[in-house]
């Protein structure tokens, strides 16, 4: 049984490797007589060829593990950045969603069905421009309904300059708190 294990194993080789096997064998001061008996000469050169697959079992099973390692480190990344990235979905879906409100709000506001303006201050210059402003500040009085009030002197023309008046009025406050911030 024996003598037919290395034979097996030493005709498993395919030709070039068992030519380089037995180079390396010749090369380490030993003679090579290629025959099929007991002498040891095919023992020795199947179990070079054993050591050579363990050593390259070896080496696969360490880069096995090291790309098992990168994947589990990437996947760990993956995951972190994945529950980021939700976090910051969260967030901005918030953020998008006040934004919406307050945008929603700011158009209800400007589109009321009637506005009444009682008087402004600081708003006649260009809106969102305060360096002609002497006051350094905006101002403005007004009623506000939801609903359209029937009335002699009110009309599509009041409201845009109402309007008008209320923007302007806006873009001198993100000045006002602009200026004020620079200050500080």
């Amino acid at each position: 049984m024996a003598h037919y294990s290395y034979k097996d194993c030493c005709y498993d080789i395919d030709y070039p490797k068992f030519q380089e096997l037995i180079a390396k064998f010749e090369e380490a001061g030993n003679e090579c007589d290629h025959d099929s008996n007991y002498d040891g000469d095919y023992w020795l050169i199947a179990a070079m060829w054993i050591n050579e697959l363990r050593e390259t079992v070896k080496a696969k099973e360490v880069r096995i593990a090291e790309l098992e390692s990168a994947v589990k480190a990437s996947m760990d990344d993956r995951d972190y950045l994945l529950g980021l990235a939700s976090k910051h979905r969260d967030e901005l879906e918030a953020e998008n969603a006040r934004l919406r409100q307050d945008a929603e709000r700011w158009n209800a506001f400007l589109n009321c069905g009637r506005i009444k303006l009682q008087g402004f201050a600081g708003v006649n210059t260009k809106p969102g421009d305060l360096s002609h402003n002497d006051i350094g500040y905006v101002h403005f009085g007004g009623e506000f309904w939801t609903n359209t009030v029937e009335e002699k002197y009110y009309n599509a023309e009041a409201k845009a300059k109402a309007q008008e008046v209320l923007i302007a009025f806006a873009d001198g406050a993100i000045k006002t708190a602009q200026l004020a911030n620079t200050k500080e």
